[in-house]
């Protein structure tokens, strides 16, 4: 059968009954539209979690933790001295080629920083050490970071982060060198944390670690200060060293715990698979729905064909007798069904178009949808084999007419 005539002849079907025609393909155009959404939509989830990811430091950081003791370690728990000062200096004596290493004491509850009138409230007050700032991948607005003068002196001094720095010195006046308050306590600003687009930091307030143990820790009415620490933050040079590295900073705390198992790694690499697993299965989540309306939109396809075969019964069986060959109505009415999809492809990327350019207008700018050609071409193949598939079974129907019975149905 000659392919251009066979082409011309489906686009005249498709003319004959536009609006039942545009019915039957309005299944492929929504799903069609949904897998385009979908892959735009994850990808732009995914865009966001690992730009969020590189900003907190990326894979090569992670954190050790306190833990509990394991059960098998119960009758130790009177005796876990939790992580403290000393593994950091331990860590850092020792031969382990480390990019950044930090000790963090969270100040707890919620803080209020205080100057003249105006209140600011973070539960996100740091103690911490010099290396902290590059690990939190932010940078010095003005001023300057805690010192090892700071950590070692435990001196009264704090780094701003933006938002703080806006509620407290509103105006123009520098923050450098002014006093305020955090819990009651005086504390002279040395630095402020230039702007982030990361909320989760943008309120956090910086000071020595070895203060926060002191003054928020015990320390003060004559008590010994609680020397734990909440966490060590580390960054390895590359993701070669990384497991190397694991295993020596769990050696190393085996020594310095007498091997009690009372702490634990967080690893990037761990929240990263979670995560892209997490947006794998939103993938399938929505493929799945996208799915079935390609499906919707094939069986759709397959009932129009098979109606229409019903009504050109004469006119293939006429076919038939002037010589066509089953497989010439096969082939006819294959190419007709695909037409079909074609066509919904179309109209369907026109509207998967639009309905990306109107959730990436209601969508948070960090996580606006990502479309792309690869997204564009699987979305219209998918709908084009869904409809190729769905004509295959009336074009059977069709290839099977006797061209007797055929002419004799009214």
């Amino acid at each position: 059968m000659n392919l251009w005539l066979g082409i011309k002849e489906g686009f005249r079907e498709i003319g004959a009954h536009k609006f039942r025609s545009l019915l039957t393909i309005s299944g492929i155009v929504l799903g069609v539209a949904s897998l385009m959404a979908m892959f735009a939509l994850t990808e732009g989830m995914a865009r966001q979690i690992r730009q969020t990811l590189v900003a907190h430091g990326g894979v090569e950081r992670f954190s050790i933790r306190p833990n509990d003791v394991p059960p098998e370690q119960e009758d130790l728990r009177d005796i876990s001295p939790g992580l403290t000062r000393a593994d950091l200096l331990a860590i850092r004596s020792s031969t382990l080629h480390l990019e950044k290493i930090s000790g963090e004491v969270r100040v707890p509850g919620n803080s209020t920083l205080s100057r003249g009138t105006l209140t600011y409230d973070t539960n996100a007050v740091r103690g911490t050490e010099s290396d902290q700032l590059s690990l939190d991948n932010l940078s010095v607005h003005s001023g300057r970071f805690l010192s090892d003068l700071d950590i070692d002196h435990a001196h009264r001094v704090t780094v701003l982060g933006p938002d703080a720095t806006r509620a407290l010195f509103p105006g123009s006046e520098s923050p450098l060198g002014q006093s305020i308050s955090i819990n009651g306590v005086n504390f002279t600003v040395i630095g402020t944390i230039a702007p982030t687009a990361d909320r989760w930091r943008a309120n956090r307030a910086y000071i020595p670690l070895t203060t926060a143990q002191f003054y928020f820790k015990g320390g003060q009415n004559g008590e010994a200060p609680d020397l734990r620490i909440d966490a060590i933050n580390v960054k390895v040079p590359n993701m070669a060293s990384f497991d190397s590295a694991i295993d020596q900073l769990r050696n190393i705390l085996h020594l310095t715990h007498r091997g009690i198992q009372d702490f634990g790694f967080n690893t990037r690499e761990d929240w990263f698979d979670f995560i892209e697993r997490g947006v794998q299965g939103a993938r399938v989540s929505g493929g799945i729905i996208a799915a079935i309306s390609l499906l919707a939109g094939g069986v759709g396809i397959t009932n129009i064909m098979l109606a229409s075969i019903k009504e050109r019964t004469r006119e293939l069986g006429i076919r038939r007798a002037l010589g066509a060959r089953p497989i010439d109505l096969f082939f006819q009415i294959t190419l007709e069904a695909a037409l079909l999809a074609v066509l919904g492809g179309f109209l369907g990327l026109g509207c998967g178009f639009g309905l990306i350019e109107i959730l990436t207008s209601i969508s948070p700018p960090e996580s606006a949808p990502i479309l792309r050609l690869e997204a564009v071409l699987f979305s219209f193949a998918s709908g084009a084999l869904i409809g190729l598939v769905a004509g295959f079974i009336p074009a059977w129907k069709a290839a099977r007419l006797h061209p007797i019975e055929a002419l004799r149905y009214e």
